[in-house]
């Protein structure tokens, strides 16, 4: 899979992840009315950059794991053995 198939594929959950950020931001800013309106910019811009950033960082992840890896391949390649195998702890 190359970087016109994987990006579309693999970038969705970065995308996904990403949409609650304006959501929130926009809920937090009609709280402060015409005030917030002066953040919104700002906050697009950064949230425009972040969705850059994971893109080139798929980019390169697609080019270095061409037959695919997953999260558990590119840590414990990067990383070390055991860096694959961590989780979050569980509230």
């Amino acid at each position: 899979m190359g970087p016109v198939a994987g990006i579309p594929v693999f970038g969705l959950d970065a995308l996904s992840s990403a949409a609650y950020g304006p959501e929130a931001a926009l809920a937090l800013l009609i709280v402060l009315g015409t005030t917030g309106i002066a953040y919104i910019v700002p906050i697009t811009i950064s949230i425009i950059v972040l969705l850059v950033i994971v893109y080139f960082s798929y980019r390169q992840t697609i080019e270095s794991y061409p037959n695919g890896g997953g999260s558990y391949t590119v840590a414990g390649q990067n990383l070390g053995p055991f860096a694959g195998l961590l989780q979050q702890p569980r509230s």
